[in-house]
Formats: structure tokens, C-alpha cells, sequence
């Protein structure tokens, strides 16, 4: 390991620590340490303006999802409810908005399409199920999964569960900062009180997989052998992988400076960080047989598509608030080829990109924040962008600080 990375290992020691320490004013997850690590390198179009570095989103604490929200186009002013999300498809015009690959995304004035096809967070207290049930919840929470018949919350550091309505059933539990899920929802992934525990939905059991699990873990998912997946913090703040099958933990050594996963499908595809430099990270996707398929040092790649034909990459470097570049790339990809899709941030005034996920094969959904004119408010919107560039609302725009988070895709 270089001179480079230790100096970076023990940088991000210290930040981990201030976290524990409670001495930042946001929480500090693995997501963060990972971007920090690393400087973007663009490949089309230079950021101009100090408002507009390429960052991925920080994670805020639980009381800046509470916010009061407007309707977009209403004066600022209290919201008693969460903003309403749209009731169906609009008439959208003949030729919808259609984003270019390299070009920044204008969210003004786009068409309402229909409301998202998973499940995902209003406010942080309203659960809008992928079936279309919209629960309000008795909190408010960061992540909600399915859990037998109800649901698994977190927020704050704290997990609960809830039953079909959205009520509290017992008592909340301290976990790690995330859930993750597999097999098309029916295992969930979590920390209990220091245990990490594997639960399956269909049949009802939890599997205790490991003692001593910190909090500062990161879920990433499980395939469809029921292996485990998740990243550990090391005693200088290093992030590092690990496989968990049956209680049986290995931590994979690919012969990399680095690996820090970002992504394991049921089919077993990974997408992971193999390098950690003061100048950029590099990252890999590696086939279910361990092949590698595609690698670039110029982006990030992150989320695999449900056909795992694709996958979305963000920045390679984060720091701070949102994100100015956005890609999607075939699994193969390597530095040189063409992105299927590429969003980048060329004005400080146009949207930041500040979380994503797939909705289906072919669309993704990102949360976005536009600076309103005039004031120091955004417009947050839940925007839909297709493959082929088609670009639409996925739910009604609604304005707030910059520390609103109104939208929250589920794990």
C-alpha cells in the first residue's frame, strides 16, 4: 500500500471517529468515506462555478427530513402534510423533454408521469408501496423494507418494526446506518444490537450471522445462495469488504489496493471500488463466474439494473452536498466507450443530483434539488429518466430548504 493511502487511511480513521464521537453535524456513512477518498475526474465538460464540484449526497441527520414542504410554485410558508404526490399520468405534450448524454438536467416544467413503481419515502413518514398502498407511518424514518407482514424502519441510527399500518410494535433497537435486501424482498439483511441477522420473510426465521457487528457498517445485499454482503470499518478508518454464508465470514482479497463494495445482485454481479487515491478512485464490475467485465477510474459504478444489462455510476469523488454527474454504462464498460446516459452538472443554478435507483429495466429515478430564483430554497423533485433520455416528474414537485429530503428511494 502507497504513502498516498496510508495518509488517506488515517485521514479517514479521523473522520470516522468524529462521527462516533457525534462531533460532525451530519452522520458519516461509508458512502462518504468512500467519495471522500477520491478527486472526479470529468470526461466531457468542466464544473464551473465553487457551487458546482460533482458530489455525491450527504446523509443528514433525521430532523432535516422533517422539514416543512410547499407546493413548487406556492410561496414559502408551513406544510401541516406532506406534499400529495401525484394521483396518476398527466397528458404528457407529443415530443416529451429529452435529456442528451453529457448534458445537464432541466427539471422545469416537466410533464407529471405515473407515481414510481417501487416503494419509496414522502417525507419520511409516508411509505408509498410498490403496489400503491400509501401508509403513513407513525414516525419518521430513513428506510422502510418489508418484514413478514409489516415493515422494518430506520432512522437515526435506531431500528423498529411496524405492522401492516405503519404502527410501532415494539420497542426500537440501536443498528447500523442501513438495510439491505435480496431475493426480491424476501430476505432482509440488518443489525440488532450488535448482531447481524439475516430474516426471511417467506418462512419467518432470523439467522444471527455474526456477534460484535459495529454500527458503522454498511449493508450492501445478499444473493440467492444466501450469502451475505457488507462493508467494515478497520482500526485507521480503512473501509474493506466482507462475505458472510452461514455465520462463516472471509473477507475476499481480489489482489487490489482496495475493495469496497458498492453492489451485489442475488445473480451474484458486484460492483466494487478496487482503488482508493488523493487523486480518484477506480472501481470494477465482476460477472457471477469472477471474471471481470468492466472497469473505469473515471467514474464510480454503483447500482446494477434489475436485468443487470446495466448499471448506474456516480462521481468518483465526494464531498459535500448533491452530486454533478450522473452516468449509466453498460456492465462491460471501461474507459473510452460511450455511456448510455450521462448527466452533468454545468451551471451552479441547475439541478444537483443528490440520490438514485433503478425503477425498472429501463428508467431510472433520482432525486433532484434546483436552486429557487430569488431565495436560498430548492425545488425537489422525483424525476423519472428512461434510458432513452425521456425525462418526466415521478411525483409533484415540492419546495423546501436545502435540507428538505421530501423523496427517499427504499433499499
Amino acid at each position: 500500500m502507497n504513502h498516498d493511502h496510508d495518509d488517506l487511511a488515517a485521514q479517514l480513521g479521523r473522520q470516522m471517529r468524529h462521527e462516533v464521537e457525534g462531533l460532525d453535524r451530519a452522520p458519516l456513512s461509508l458512502a462518504d468515506v468512500k467519495g471522500r477518498a477520491t478527486r472526479i475526474r470529468r470526461r466531457r465538460a468542466a464544473l464551473t462555478g465553487a457551487g458546482t464540484a460533482a458530489v455525491l449526497a450527504i446523509v443528514v441527520p433525521m430532523a432535516m427530513l422533517a422539514g416543512q414542504f410547499t407546493n413548487a410554485g406556492d410561496d414559502v410558508g408551513p406544510a401541516t402534510d406532506p406534499p400529495s404526490v401525484s394521483p396518476g399520468p398527466t397528458e404528457p405534450p407529443d415530443q416529451g423533454p429529452v435529456v442528451g448524454v453529457g448534458e445537464s438536467l432541466d427539471t422545469a416544467d416537466l410533464p407529471i408521469g405515473d407515481v414510481p413503481a417501487v416503494t419509496w419515502l414522502e417525507n419520511g413518514s409516508v411509505l408509498h408501496t410498490a403496489d400503491g398502498e400509501n401508509i403513513r407511518l407513525e414516525g419518521t424514518y430513513e428506510d422502510v423494507v418489508r418484514y413478514d407482514d409489516g415493515w422494518l424502519g430506520i432512522g437515526g441510527g435506531l431500528a423498529v418494526l411496524l405492522d401492516a399500518d405503519g404502527a410501532e410494535t415494539g420497542e426500537s433497537w440501536v443498528t447500523a446506518r442501513n438495510l439491505a435486501t435480496g431475493q426480491g424482498g424476501d430476505v432482509v439483511l440488518f443489525v440488532a444490537d450488535g448482531e447481524l441477522r439475516l430474516h426471511d420473510n417467506v418462512d419467518g426465521e432470523t439467522t444471527v450471522l455474526r456477534d460484535g457487528m459495529p454500527d458503522t457498517a454498511e449493508m450492501i445485499g445478499v444473493d440467492d445462495e444466501d450469502t451475505a454482503a457488507y462493508n467494515l470499518v478497520g482500526p485507521q478508518g480503512e473501509p474493506f469488504a466482507a462475505l458472510n454464508r452461514d455465520g462463516e465470514e472471509t473477507i475476499p482479497d481480489p489482489g487490489t489496493d482496495a475493495y469496497v463494495l458498492n453492489d451485489v445482485t442475488e445473480a451474484g454481479w458486484v460492483s466494487a471500488i478496487t482503488q482508493l487515491m488523493d487523486d480518484g478512485t477506480c472501481s470494477r464490475t465482476v460477472a457471477p463466474n469472477g471474471d471481470v467485465a468492466g472497469e473505469t477510474c473515471e467514474l464510480m459504478f454503483d447500482r446494477f439494473s434489475p436485468d443487470q444489462r446495466h448499471v448506474i455510476a456516480g462521481p468518483a469523488y465526494a464531498d459535500g452536498y448533491g452530486a454533478g454527474q450522473l452516468a449509466v454504462l453498460p456492465v462491460d464498460f471501461t474507459d473510452g466507450d460511450d455511456p448510455v446516459l450521462e448527466l452533468l452538472q454545468s451551471g451552479a443554478r441547475d439541478a444537483t443530483l443528490m440520490s438514485w435507483g433503478w425503477e425498472d429495466d429501463d428508467h431510472i429515478l433520482v432525486v433532484t434539488a434546483t436552486p429557487v430564483d430569488g431565495s436560498t430554497d430548492m425545488t425537489w423533485q422525483l424525476v423519472r429518466i428512461g434510458l432513452d433520455g425521456t425525462v418526466e416528474n415521478a411525483a409533484t414537485p415540492v419546495r423546501g430548504d436545502e435540507f428538505a429530503f421530501p423523496f427517499a428511494l427504499t433499499s
